[in-house]
């Protein structure tokens, strides 16, 4: 069958929750969902370890061997398969969700939404770690001495393997529920035909009445020549710069023991930017992400 209701490109979060929705929202809705790199469990770099937990492992190999798609950055699951898969369960944390659905409560509904889906997924009621009230007002004078922020998140703290399992476990429910994964397949093109869309992909045409696009920010060229064959428009979103900042874990601790991954906030004096915690991940592993430049 190459005829769809629904195409979706892209097989990350926002592609996987997508298909989840159609299907909720109406069974005999005829769904496809296409993914230029592999299905989780095919996923490995090529110069990491041979051990099953590859991403644990730092390699000697420090040469790119520029797949043709890259196993750490695309597949199922998206880019942030092989993190330390931390869950904030806060609207605020990440993004505006609360302005996008215009109200607070309607953002944290999503959110317990969301998390309520992981758990039927595998997420163990376990993970959930949510920071002491005594203990947070602590942190939250010490940033304030500092001048900065402190925002106390509930988190769900997955790790890598529990991350692994849900995205698999979530692939073989959206198989069940009948939606059709393309992976290994890249949309090439899309064209409007009267009624329809034809997507040219490497493994032939497909039509589709409605189409999602969901490529992430590795597709974030791919969806600019989409847009403009199209005559779509586009509203960018704020890409943040990133500075990696390694400690020993005893510096941090007294903060990590309270909130494992704290978000806290402060503006600089001379151009009032806003900088932010992200990602702290105590005593974990970094990921390599190459670059073909």
């Amino acid at each position: 069958m190459r005829e769809f209701d629904v195409a979706i490109v892209g097989g990350g979060p926002a592609g996987l929750f997508a298909a989840l929705e159609l299907t909720r929202l109406r069974r005999d809705l005829r769904v496809a969902l296409f993914e230029k790199g592999a299905r989780v469990e095919e996923r490995r770099c090529p110069i990491a370890s041979k051990t099953p937990e590859w991403w644990r492992t730092p390699t000697q190999v420090v040469n790119c061997q520029a797949c043709g798609v890259c196993h750490v950055l695309h597949g199922i699951g998206g880019a942030g398969t092989f993190s330390s898969g931390i869950v904030n369960l806060r609207p605020d944390v990440g993004g505006d969700l609360d302005k996008l659905l215009g109200s607070w409560e309607a953002a944290e509904e999503l959110v317990k939404y969301v998390d309520s889906i992981l758990l039927e997924l595998g997420a163990p009621e376990n993970s959930l770690i949510t920071p002491d009230p005594r203990k947070a007002k602590r942190v939250e004078k010490l940033a304030a001495k500092a001048g900065a922020k402190y925002i106390p998140t509930p988190q769900r703290v997955l790790g890598t393997e529990v991350v692994i399992r849900i995205v698999a476990n979530m692939t073989r429910h959206l198989e069940e529920s009948g939606v059709r994964i393309y992976s290994l397949t890249s949309v090439e093109g899309i064209e409007r035909e009267p009624g329809v869309f034809k997507l040219r992909t490497t493994r032939g045409e497909f039509y589709a009445k409605r189409v999602l696009l969901a490529p992430g920010r590795g597709g974030a060229e791919w969806i600019r020549k989409i847009a403009e064959k199209l005559g779509l428009s586009l509203k960018p979103g704020v890409l943040d710069v990133g500075v990696r900042v390694e400690v020993p874990h005893y510096i941090t601790e007294h903060v990590t023991s309270i909130n494992y991954d704290p978000k806290i906030v402060m503006y600089t004096k001379t151009y009032d930017d806003m900088v932010r915690t992200f990602c702290t991940n105590p005593q974990g592993f970094v990921i390599k992400e190459y670059y073909s430049d």
